[in-house]
């Protein structure tokens, strides 16, 4: 009778059901482990620094032009855009050329030595009301001695971050990333005397890196203006041509520009040539480096300690959390369609027995004892 196969089908269906709720339960386990140990604090914008005086541009710094033993008075807007009281610190800091080229600042934290010493401020942190803004004044020292030309330094603005008690474990949970948020606007101080840039390569490096043999160029700026420029590398023996961008680099600065080349070079002695083209003037170099055993040597270290460390486990021994999110979410999907099925199916059922037992009474014992049918 087809009635008798009903109970089967139930148990296998309820069967699959929870065979697949320890899986699903696994992966919204291991989902919920990759988010604690991935637990990042990004606060969101809090508060805004700006240009308050008549010497600001329109790009939102201070342009300000003085002479040696200048005091300027000068003043930022600081801004709370939370319904809430923040306490915001103040300092001044130096400007620096980045990797490659560009103003970069230092860090609160890092001891000034530049224009970073010529900033004062009336106080060093501020208490701000819900949607309240306040002009902070600062003066500019300017030395006696200082360099003709430009000179860049900087306002910071932070929320210092709260002590956080997180512990890291071996299994990666309850770790914590805090993103502090600062602003910093530039500024630069324009002095009489020669402001023209001077630009010159120092020469070329081999560099071991996790992505090759890098070539690193010594660039330097000894005038008093910033540039920055197009530029060019040739090493005519392999055929390498390579074109790049160098950002300004201040004055009485220097970078080592770093340029990817070749991931297993030969060791032997390379003629190259290094061409920038800035301010209407153009600094080149010619000269020559050399790949000895020690730097392959070091270039096959780098990456065998690069793939034992990093890349081998970030590729080969575990999930992304994009994929788990994915897994976890199909699973669960899975579930509920199982679920679903197992419900109808039985639901089908009952209502095809409740037909079968109207349409033939006599096939069924009696429901009560000694009643006959």
């Amino acid at each position: 009778m087809s009635g008798a196969a009903k109970p089967e089908t139930k148990r296998g269906l309820l069967r699959s059901l929870v065979l697949l709720l320890p899986v699903a339960a696994a992966l919204t386990f291991l989902l919920a482990g990759t988010a604690l140990a991935t637990d990042t604090t990004n606060p969101p914008v809090s508060f805004s620094l700006e240009p308050a005086s008549s010497s600001s541009q329109p790009t939102g710094y201070f342009v300000i032009s003085a002479n040696p033993g200048d005091q300027v008075k000068e003043s930022a807007l600081l801004r709370n855009l939370t319904k809430d009281t923040i306490v915001v610190s103040l300092a001044a800091v130096d400007g620096s050329t980045g990797l490659y080229g560009g103003v970069t600042y230092g860090l609160p934290t890092d001891t000034a030595k530049h224009v970073g010493t010529w900033i004062s401020f009336a106080q060093t942190q501020v208490t701000l009301k819900p949607d309240d803004s306040v002009e902070i004044p600062f003066t500019v020292n300017v030395p006696s001695d200082a360099p003709s030309g430009v000179n860049v330094g900087g306002l910071t603005a932070w929320i210092p971050a709260k002590k956080d008690n997180s512990t890291s474990t071996s299994e990666g949970f309850a770790a914590q990333i805090i993103i502090q948020t600062r602003r910093v606007i530039a500024v630069e101080v324009n002095l009489p005397g020669d402001s023209t840039p001077v630009l010159q390569i120092g020469g070329v490096t081999p560099v071991p890196r996790a992505s090759g043999m890098d070539l690193d160029i010594a660039i330097s700026n000894t005038g008093h203006g910033m540039a920055g420029g197009t530029a060019s590398i040739d090493i005519p023996s392999i055929g390498f041509h390579k074109d790049f961008t160098v950002g300004d680099v201040l004055p009485g600065t220097s970078i080592a520009y770093p340029i990817q080349w070749a991931t297993k070079p030969a060791e032997q002695a390379y003629d190259a040539k290094v061409s920038i083209t800035y301010n209407g003037k153009t600094a080149d170099w010619s000269g020559s480096f050399t790949i000895g055993q020690t730097a392959v040597s070091e270039l096959k270290n780098y990456v065998t300690s690069t793939t034992a460390n990093g890349q081998s486990a970030s590729s080969g021994s575990g999930l992304s959390t994009t994929i788990i999110i994915i897994i976890a979410v199909a699973a669960m999907a899975w579930l509920i369609i199982v679920g679903a099925g197992v419900y109808l199916v039985l639901s089908a059922a009952r209502r095809r027995r409740a037909r079968e037992q109207a349409a033939r009474p006599w096939e069924h014992p009696p429901s009560q004892p000694g009643e006959t049918r």
